[in-house]
């Protein structure tokens, strides 16, 4: 599913969490302090820290732009296979569409017109 960008995001493919850290998700989302960011987001592929501004504090044996990403809304991002963005919103490659309404919003066109329109109903969801 589609997760907001923020000014940072440090994003991390499940799979690679279990694949590379022994103690499994949750622990992993202790550790690191999984959800002290009122933004921090997950969807079935990926986990997102999310803050303001970035340090590094990425487990030991995590590779940048392998096995984890830095993604943001205000900087050219990195490239990385498992992650798409649009500027908006970031989704990892193996995501598909489930007939959400706000699917538009990951359309690599999208125009300040289009975000106007949405806008006048409420806020961007953090995730879709």
């Amino acid at each position: 599913m589609p997760i907001l960008l923020t000014n940072f995001n440090v994003v991390y493919p499940k799979s690679i969490i279990n694949s590379l850290y022994n103690e499994g998700l949750e622990q992993f989302k202790k550790d690191l302090g999984y959800g002290k960011g009122e933004k921090d987001s997950e969807d079935d592929f990926l986990l997102s820290f999310a803050c303001m501004n970035y340090t590094d504090s990425s487990p030991e044996g995590f590779e940048l732009d392998k096995d984890y990403a830095i993604i943001g809304k205000w900087q050219q991002n990195n490239s990385c296979e498992w992650l798409l963005d649009n500027g908006l919103y970031f989704w990892h490659r193996d995501y598909q569409d489930t007939k959400s309404t706000n699917q538009k919003y990951l359309s690599q066109s999208i125009t300040v017109g289009m975000l106007e329109e949405y806008l006048k109903s409420g806020s961007l969801p953090i995730k879709f």
